[in-house]
């Protein structure tokens, strides 16, 4: 999920994300094009009730909150790197 943390702002919706200075809500462009307001996968895996590891954090840009589903879904991605 640490990848997502400077990304999505919850004061905001559809998409919950700010715009490049942090100053304001996200527009086109701004630094981005194509946000979709879904799902989108995280790197960080979710373990399921048997402790095996075949769920994955995800995030709905919609509303700016995590949530959790089975990795055989087709969800967005979005290609992010922590410390580059």
């Amino acid at each position: 999920m640490w990848e997502w943390k400077d990304f999505f702002d919850k004061k905001y919706r559809e998409p919950a994300l700010s715009n490049t200075q942090g100053t304001g809500k996200w527009k086109p462009g701004d630094p981005f094009d194509n946000v979709q307001n879904d799902y989108y996968w995280t790197s960080s895996a979710f373990p399921d009730p048997t402790g095996r590891f075949n769920n994955a954090y995800c995030v709905h840009l919609f509303y700016g909150v995590q949530h959790h589903k089975e990795q055989a879904l087709s969800l967005f991605v979005w290609p992010v790197r922590d410390n580059f």
